[in-house]
């Protein structure tokens, strides 16, 4: 006897906090056609020279995201911690496009955007914070577009899990030799 059931597709659900990302980094980037803070462009340059969360932490932009997300994080906190990298991460993105980090990273024509080896480097960081550096350089390999809802989901909830949804992405669309 064959077994012919299939496994159902995931059902995608909306993330509040992508969605609450996302509408933050419009406003910063001034994509929604209104800007709604004084001085939105000095603080995504202030967060795009930000080398580490802690660099992050005194920029107002950082907490109305913080306030976005509903989150009364403290800065010991590793939420704290992660939305700080995120908010430095975003500022650096010019162009939203859907269709998931990994696999843009893996789109490119002749083979990956983003090398083998810079994705592992990618994959083999433990924290959010280990990632702020890298997915900045990776960022550039990109030309500063990314799924901006896709790096919000993954940084705030950077695990084993993560990883391994970014590797089967990458691998499964990349034009490796």
């Amino acid at each position: 006897m064959t077994d012919t059931a299939t496994i159902p597709a995931p059902v995608p659900r909306r993330d509040v906090w992508a969605d609450a990302a996302f509408a933050w980094w419009q406003s910063l980037t001034e994509q929604d056609g209104h800007r709604t803070g004084p001085n939105l462009r000095g603080d995504r340059a202030e967060l795009r020279r930000a080398r580490e969360a802690a660099d992050v932490y005194a920029n107002p932009s950082f907490h109305a995201l913080l306030r976005r997300l509903g989150s009364n994080a403290t800065a010991d906190d590793r939420l704290a911690r992660a939305v700080a990298v995120l908010a430095a991460v975003l500022a650096r993105v010019d162009r939203h496009q859907d269709g998931g980090f990994a696999r843009q990273a893996a789109a490119g024509e002749d083979g990956p955007k983003l090398s083998e080896l810079r994705f592992r480097r990618l994959l083999q960081k433990q924290t959010a914070e280990e990632l702020q550096a890298d997915l900045g350089r990776a960022l550039q390999v990109l030309d500063k577009s990314a799924d901006v809802r896709d790096l919000a989901r993954s940084i705030l909830r950077w695990n084993d899990e993560t990883r391994r949804r970014w590797a089967f992405d990458y691998f499964q669309h990349a034009k490796l030799g």
